[in-house]
């Protein structure tokens, strides 16, 4: 890991795996969050224009300088527009001088040369109204309208990663050079570069690179990503033919403040477990056969603005959801009852112990695009990247002493309070209301 004199950080792994190979990832913490209300999806719409035409590479030219070092869009060549990043990402399939330094030179190009041309913004929209349009779907509308009604205050609602036609129309040039210039910043980037290569070589040349990088333009406050508003037991259904039946269970509570820490790190996992269990006691119920449903998974999550309890049900057919509810209802119930066995645990730990013992063995055989994408995903995640023998390491000294009774301890720690919002979704919902939902859940 390092920095340079202007803020931007990069990290640097040898990885032989495969040979002659490199993985380049150009993260920019920068995404849909900044947006302003009167530009939305400017962020998506800089990420596609950062590949029509900069300083030094003509529009139309990258494509054709891509290929002939043997790099094709799609498989080698991608970019993605996040809630809070954009990265843009290279897989090289050789690591000779000409394409390593193309790459860095496209990355540096990224950073602040982007012409952003009105006639090239013109083409490119419309193959951005083509992309948003494969988004137009029940699925979607679905997730939207559930996101609306679950998290009004959340900036990440009004923040989603569709756009309207009217939207994408509106959009000008001169909105996205402003966001351009405000928010691609060194301080606000991570270059990530794994591969077959001398990583002191590619120190010095992201130096000579990158170091002349500066953003004057002043620095743009944090927005505020909203707050969550507790909705309570209540319910609400989504009919259309076209989805699948289901059902979702909602609970949000306040922010837990964390930082990465090997105790943090261990509740979490006391916290997966117990719910590993609970899941695990579902599955079996579902493979022994004539359950009412033929999913049943419950979850935990949290961000900034808060801690999500969830259960997704996906009943065996629409007629059979009050008993694919209760039965999942009664399975978190039960636990929070009775806890759990210490067969269920060892059988557990033999699982978990499994997994980690693969990663162990794997690792030697990481690919640099894996290495690069884990890299970037801790970065922004904000935490400590560990390798798969120290994970294994914490584990067994977590498990040496962990009881049945600590795993339902935590259980009840988090869901005691639980008081879902209940979603369903799917055809042939007709005839069934909310507060049937409701009741069934009581």
């Amino acid at each position: 890991y390092g920095k340079l004199s202007n803020g931007m950080r990069d990290a640097l792994q040898q990885n032989a795996k495969p040979i002659g190979e490199a993985a380049i990832r150009f993260w920019v913490y920068a995404g849909r969050r900044n947006e302003a209300d009167d530009a939305l999806g400017v962020a998506h719409f800089l990420e596609h224009m950062a590949f029509n035409g900069s300083e030094n590479i003509a529009e139309g030219n990258l494509v054709k300088e891509l290929e002939r070092r043997g790099l094709s869009l799609g498989p080698d060549t991608n970019a993605s527009t996040g809630y809070s990043r954009t990265s843009y990402e290279l897989d090289l399939p050789s690591v000779d001088a000409d394409t390593v330094d193309f790459a860095l030179f496209f990355m540096r190009e990224v950073a602040d040369r982007l012409t952003i041309e009105d006639a090239a913004v013109e083409r490119e929209r419309g193959g951005i109204l083509a992309e948003e349009a494969r988004k137009n779907t029940p699925r979607f509308h679905a997730r939207q309208a559930r996101t609306e009604l679950l998290y009004p205050h959340a900036l990440s609602t009004t923040r989603n990663d569709r756009k309207s036609e009217a939207q994408i129309k509106a959009t000008t040039p001169e909105q996205l050079r402003a966001f351009y210039k405000a928010h691609y910043r060194p301080e606000r980037t991570l270059l990530v570069i794994v591969g077959d290569l001398d990583m002191q070589v590619i120190q010095s040349k992201i130096e000579a690179s990158f170091s002349d990088w500066e953003n004057t333009a002043p620095v743009p406050s944090d927005p505020d990503d909203g707050y969550l508003e507790r909705l309570g037991l209540g319910a609400s259904i989504f009919n259309h033919e076209e989805l699948r039946t289901s059902l979702s269970l909602y609970d949000s509570f306040a922010p837990e403040p964390f930082r990465d820490s090997v105790a943090q790190r261990l509740r979490r996992q006391r916290e997966g477990m117990a719910i590993s269990i609970v899941n695990r006691r579902a599955s079996k119920r579902i493979n022994e056969g004539g359950a009412s449903q033929t999913l049943a998974r419950i979850s935990r999550s949290s961000n900034s603005i808060g801690k999500f309890l969830s259960a997704s049900i996906r009943p065996s057919a629409t007629e059979n959801w009050s008993e694919a509810l209760s039965d999942t209802v009664l399975e978190i119930r039960t636990a929070l009852a009775f806890g759990f066995q210490e067969q269920e645990l060892e059988d557990l730990v033999s699982a978990y112990r499994y997994r980690l013992e693969q990663r162990v063995k794997s690792a030697e055989t990481q690919t640099s695009r894996g290495i690069a994408d884990s890299i970037v995903r801790a970065f922004e995640s904000g935490t400590v990247r560990t390798t798969a023998a120290e994970s294994l390491r914490l584990f067994e000294q977590h498990v040496a002493t962990l009881t049945a009774a600590d795993l339902h301890a935590v259980f009840k720690e988090n869901w005691t309070d639980f008081q879902p919002f209940i979603w369903a979704e799917g055809p042939d919902w007709a005839g069934i209301t909310s507060d049937d939902l409701v009741a069934t859940y009581n």
